[in-house]
């Protein structure tokens, strides 16, 4: 964290990702992510800014970007903002839409279940119910 925290931009030339966590790291550190439009990052670098995502392997644009990036680094908010960002994919606000996910598959597969798992807890099933835990 504390060297991610001394940086100013993460700059991500991958030519494949999956869901990038790097990206949603750095920007809990604070920092915008400048990176190539592939894979699950348009999921983790917000549309809007202050990251920008360009063409793969279009070189100028992603050196345009860094510049246009760097320029908004003096803005006050633009870290506030990528850590505002990140915060959307916390525990706290991914978890319950995991939950809520599973239990539309298990009732679409036939499975019973109870409505004590919406608590957010946790869940197992006992025979063709799903019943709460805790210890998650």
């Amino acid at each position: 964290g504390a060297i991610m925290r001394a940086g100013d931009i993460l700059l991500m030339t991958s030519a494949t990702e999956g869901l990038p966590a790097v990206a949603l790291a750095a920007q809990h550190c604070g920092l915008p992510v400048v990176a190539f439009d592939v894979g699950g990052l348009r999921e983790c670098v917000p549309s809007a800014g202050p990251g920008v995502l360009v063409p793969h392997g279009d070189l100028s644009a992603l050196a345009a970007a860094v510049i246009k990036v760097s320029s908004l680094l003096v803005c006050s908010g633009v870290r506030e903002r990528c850590r505002a960002f990140a915060d959307g994919f916390s525990i706290e606000q991914v978890g319950p839409k995991y939950l809520e996910f599973y239990i539309q598959q298990l009732r679409r597969l036939g499975a019973g279940v109870s409505r004590s798992c919406r608590s957010g807890y946790g869940c197992r099933q006992r025979g063709n119910t799903v019943h709460q835990y805790a210890g998650v």
